[in-house]
This record gives C-alpha cells, structure tokens and sequence, in this order.
C-alpha cells in the first residue's frame, strides 16, 4: 500500500517514518509506503530501496 502526495489516511493514527523520525502529515507531500512484513511500519518511499512489487523494509528482512 502506498499513500501519495494529496492523498489522505483515513486513520487518526500517528506515524512516523523509522528511517529519518519525520511524522506523517495528512495529506502528505511524498509517497509512503507500507511494510508487508511483520512490523506494518509506514516509511516513506525515499528511504527505502523499494522498487516494485511488495515492500519489505530491512528491519524485517533481516529478521527471517
């Protein structure tokens, strides 16, 4: 799942990106992405290595 620029959450959860700390604002003005991994962590997509397909942050995948 990715929330983008002018999109909004339609949750009142606060969350905050585990590579840089930066917290969500709603709407946002870069791409989040969710973790499929067992953490669901939204990060934004500039932090991570993500490219296509399901995104597993690297706290997860190190965990296997």
């Amino acid at each position: 799942s990715t929330l983008g620029a002018g999109q909004s959450s339609a949750s009142n959860t606060a969350y905050s990106c585990p590579a840089c700390d930066e917290v969500y604002k709603d709407p946002p003005n870069e791409t989040w992405i969710l973790c499929s991994g067992p953490c669901s962590n939204w990060w934004h997509e500039a932090c991570t290595a993500y490219e296509t397909g399901v995104f597993i942050c690297d706290f997860c995948a190190d965990s296997n």
